[in-house]
């Protein structure tokens, strides 16, 4: 930075720094203001201030007027007795990060008001005036001399201060200086009066045409051009130039824009070094680039904030809460198990984005598709699936886990549902999916969000898996109907038989009873004679309970209702004309009804388990018909076996037995009850199998009651737990307060009023829905926090998006080197190589500009210095080229004034652009003044998102669509709300595919 530059900069910044104690308000002493001491004066000779020392400093002309009047380091002004705010420079103590510090915090004295050491001193002693290393009468012209003619003298043209003496003109350096009879500014030797003098008048050089210099340039050889010293990328902040800030670079978005301004959410403490931004990801405040900032310390990816602070697909931040997924875009993340799009219940994907029971899903959007229970696949919520229809064998047909009963006493299985104490197990909600209060491994979770409580399974009701399996009466024949199979021997006998003993008294090794070929009791014939046996053979009982080519199956549950006394039961009286009573649980399935009258389905058996936990007193007690067998820890318990009317059977679980109540035929009209008992060796706290066998094989009737009392276990149930700061997959929000107010949720765990729900409410200034907006391309953007995003004409410089910004100044047909554009661009100017010719630029040769050389550019671009000898078809001085008559012609390669065509910033004949640069870069021109890729070309390149060529829209709206900007338009479901376009809505639930709201009636 020139001496100039440092002292301005100086100078301004020390005055920043003194803030007076008295008075009501502070004021800021500033350069310009008249009668304030410090400031630079003038003396009648025209010294700036009273300094007699050589070397002094000569007058500085600030941009806006004439330094006030006063002496250097005066007590001029209205404040006298104020003490300054104690500052650090100034202190005459040289602190870490000084330079230099002489006692004062005034600049030009070699000290700057920033306590950095100015050129051409040297400051060696902190406390004490720095010394200046410019002696005047050493011959060499350095720092503010005017003049140095070898000699310390005054009254040889110039004085011993080296400034020039009235009369008198200095053109070399260390020679004597010469008395001059008329002296004019562009002559080459500096007079009195003037600063410089490059020999010209163009005020653009450095020298201006009243030989004053230019803030930036240094002009130190008379009648040489001046040299540019400041400028916006030479790592010095000149505050002359308007400079804010100088990282050693012309470029922008790196906190120091083009034109040496701070850009926004950046500081810029230290001239040539990078700026800091002062965006923190991790701070909770959106700021800058920021889309989001969740608060994480360090931040990190994968919870819907980046590490970048970048908001992650499928995501919305909230400021200030926690991020949460948004369900229903089609975007699978966090604790969403699936997400098809919308937000409709009952299609696989609920309303919270969480799988259905009987549903499985996957892909992006999720593809839904009902889970079939028994094809051997394990899919969706299902915790088993082993492609069978039997219970007992640890899956159900219903695909729930069963406890393992193969050893008699159960081993309760994590997922079953029934929770013992002596089992490992912190819980048991009945499935084996973890986050919902209970671990896929039994074990509670905490930090869930869930709360958790032991409960009898037993509630108003008990659900029971429930098999039948339906068979055809003996006398019919295969393929009749078609397809159907050949009757079983065993239902519809001739004849009707009950007996005890029918079976084995222990189930086998797959949990089925065996057919006993030596029943115990006594057959009795209840009509007609008995011809066979009552079950014909072990063949013809295995698949009474088990799938075969003879049956077919039908999964139900039968519901056990809670009665006043606590009991269990469910009931099916045998009021045949009735079409809700009698057991006849698939007259409209299977191979339907039989021929009977009533036309009812009476031919198939059914097999119902409940696992209980024994703790003594469970009673159980059974009426129906036909064969009923009871089985308890795999044996028989209760004996009601062959076809019969309805009886009665009680069994009592006590002591570890089961003592037993049964009827029994004594004849077709005779019936009895026998007492039995049987030791279960069953211990308390253990959990047993009950198993019911049910076979209906005449048609007369068919009634079915199971009452249990006492049998019963724990399960766990998990809920959430409102309130708690944790959300869960059944809550929208839970933010720990739930008062409703902005930004939070409602004491439902609902959400409230917040940033992103696409109305604009609380201290919001806009909200679209999906408010990701960083800087504002249309009218209705709205950026991260629901604020309005900047945008050109702020007054503030966008780094990423803009070169400049003036404010209210931006103007479309700005000019001039420091003017800015509506689209906040740096304006054309002189000087800029592109020639501009709405503003009346007829060349441009930039820096070049002036030289007064045949064939440059004069001074103004307003015309060029005549070149005589362009156009004789010679490569004469000053031409670029020379084509004779072919000059300027279309095609031709040399312009009229002998230029090269292209490159001369000028749109000639033939040429698709020209902008003096043709750098090739976006939107601009290539080296061969072709078009550079562009927004319209119809291929989309460089910061582009589309480009549809002419189809490219001012305003458009739909999807696909695409603005003048190479921007994409709108559309219903882009998750914004576009009020604009009519748009009530964009995603959410009740918002139709048109985004309209869909209010329900």
């Amino acid at each position: 930075m020139s001496r100039l530059g440092l002292a301005t900069f100086g100078w301004a910044l020390s005055a920043l720094l003194v803030l007076p104690q008295c008075g009501s308000d502070p004021e800021l002493i500033t350069p310009n203001d008249r009668g304030m001491g410090g400031g630079p004066g003038t003396s009648p000779d025209g010294i700036g201030g009273s300094s007699s020392s050589k070397g002094g400093q000569p007058p500085i002309r600030p941009p806006g007027g004439d330094a006030g009047a006063g002496n250097v380091g005066g007590d001029g002004g209205a404040c006298t007795d104020c003490e300054p705010v104690e500052r650090l420079c100034g202190n005459g103590e040289l602190d870490e990060d000084e330079e230099c510090d002489d006692g004062n915090s005034r600049p030009g004295d070699g000290c700057s008001g920033i306590c950095t050491q100015e050129p051409n001193y040297n400051c060696p002693t902190p406390g004490e005036r720095c010394v200046s290393t410019i002696r005047c009468g050493d011959g060499v012209l350095g720092g503010q001399e005017h003049c140095d003619d070898g000699n310390e003298e005054s009254g040889d043209g110039c004085s011993d201060e080296c400034v020039v003496e009235p009369g008198w003109g200095c053109a070399v350096p260390g020679e004597p200086c010469t008395p001059v009879a008329t002296a004019e500014c562009g002559d080459g030797v500096v007079n009195a009066g003037e600063v410089c003098d490059d020999g010209n008048t163009n005020p653009n050089d450095g020298c201006t045409d009243e030989c004053e210099v230019t803030p930036g340039y240094t002009c130190s050889i008379p009648g040489e051009p001046c040299v540019l010293t400041d400028f916006c990328g030479d790592g010095e902040v000149t505050l002359l130039l308007g400079e804010e800030c100088d990282d050693g670079n012309a470029e922008g978005g790196d906190g120091c824009s083009a034109q040496c301004r701070v850009e926004a959410n950046y500081r810029c403490p230290e001239p040539g070094e990078p700026c800091v931004s002062t965006v923190v990801c991790g701070d909770r405040r959106v700021e800058g680039d920021e889309t989001c900032d969740d608060g994480n310390d360090p931040p990190k990816s994968g919870d819907g904030c980046s590490a970048r602070c970048e908001l992650e697909p499928g995501w919305e931040c909230p400021p200030g809460a926690a991020c949460r997924p948004i369900c229903g875009d089609g975007i699978v993340v966090g604790r969403e198990q699936c997400d098809d799009g919308d937000l409709d219940n009952g299609d696989g994907c609920s309303s919270l984005c969480q799988l259905e029971p009987g549903w499985a899903c996957s892909g992006e959007p999720s593809t839904c598709k009902k889970t079939v229970c028994g094809d051997g696949v394990r899919e969706g919520l299902e915790p088993c699936d082993d492609g069978n229809n039997d219970l007992g064998d640890g899956c159900t047909p219903f695909c729930e886990i069963e406890p393992d009963c193969s050893g008699g006493e159960c081993v309760s299985a994590c997922g079953d549902g029934i929770r013992l104490s002596s089992d490992d197990e912190e819980c048991d909600d009945g499935n084996t999916v973890s986050g919902d209060g209970c671990s896929a491994d039994c074990k509670l979770e905490p930090t869930s969000g869930y709360e958790c409580e032991h409960q009898p399974i037993a509630n108003e009701s008990i659900e029971l898996p429930l098999v039948i399996r339906d068979f055809r009466a003996s006398s019919k024949v295969a393929d009749d109907p078609p397809g159907f199979p050949a009757g079983h021997p065993d239902f519809e006998q001739p004849f009707i038989a009950t007996s005890q003993g029918l079976v084995l008294p222990l189930l086998d090794d797959e949990g089925k009873p065996r057919r006993n070929p030596n029943p115990s009791g006594t057959p009795v014939a209840i009509r007609g004679t008995i011809s066979a046996p009552i079950i014909t053979s072990d063949a013809s009982f295995y698949d009474w309970y088990r799938d075969s080519d003879r049956n077919t199956t039908i999964l139900q549950r039968m519901v056990l209702q809670r009665r006043q006394d606590g009991s269990y039961e469910f009931d099916r009286p045998d009021d045949l004309m009735n079409a809700t009573d009698g057991f006849f649980p698939i007259d409209d399935e299977g191979f339907g009804v039989d021929g009977s009258t009533p036309a009812r389905n009476f031919h198939f058996t059914s097999e119902v388990r409940y696992w209980f936990e024994y703790r003594g007193g469970e009673v159980l007690n059974f009426r129906g018909d036909d064969d009923v067998w009871v089985f308890i820890k795999g044996q028989l318990a209760l004996d009601l076996g062959g076809v019969h009317s309805a009886l009665e059977g009680t069994m009592t679980l006590d002591g570890g037995r089961a003592t037993t109540r049964t009827q029994v035929h004594t004849s077709a009209t005779q019936v009895a009850t026998v007492n039995g008992e049987l030791d279960l060796d069953l211990e308390e706290g253990k959990v047993y199998e009950i198993v019911v066998f049910q076979a209906e094989r005449h048609t007369s009737e068919s009634s079915y009651r199971l009452t249990l009392t006492g049998f019963n276990a724990d399960r766990t149930v998990c809920r959430p737990e409102c309130g708690n700061g944790i959300v869960t997959p059944d809550e929208a929000c839970d933010d720990g307060t739930n008062d409703g107010s902005y930004g939070g949720c409602n004491p439902d765990c609902t959400l409230a009023p917040y940033c992103g729900d696409g109305e604009v409410n609380g201290p919001e200034e806009c909200d679209l829905g999906l408010n990701v907006d960083v800087y504002a391309t249309t009218p209705d953007a709205c950026a991260p926090g629901c604020v309005k995003p900047p945008y050109c004409g702020d007054g503030v410089v966008q780094g990423a998006f803009e070169a400049c910004d003036a404010g209210e100044e931006n103007s479309a047909d700005a000019y001039g080197e420091n003017a800015c554009t509506d689209l906040c661009r740096p304006a054309p100017y002189c000087g800029d190589r592109r020639v501009d010719e709405a503003f009346g630029e007829v060349c441009d040769d930039g820096p070049d500009n002036g030289s007064g050389l045949p064939g440059s550019c004069e001074a103004g671009c307003g015309g060029r210095v005549p070149l005589p000898t362009c156009g004789d078809g010679r490569l004469d001085p000053g031409e670029q080229c020379d084509e004779g008559d072919e000059n300027g012609a279309e095609g031709g390669v040399c312009d009229a004034l002998c230029r090269w065509a292209c490159g001369n910033g000028i749109k000639d004949p033939g040429e698709e652009c020209d902008d003096g640069v043709n750098d090739g870069s976006y939107g601009t021109c290539n080296e061969d003044c072709t078009l550079a890729p562009y927004c319209g070309d119809g291929k989309k390149n460089g910061p582009e998102e589309c480009d549809e060529g002419d189809d490219n829209e001012e305003d458009p709206y739909g999807k696909g669509a695409c603005t003048t900007s190479c921007t994409r338009a709108p559309y219903c479901g882009d998750g914004r709300v576009q009020e604009r376009f009519g748009e009530e809505c964009d995603g959410g639930p009740r918002c139709t595919s048109a985004c309209r709201s869909a209010i329900p009636e």
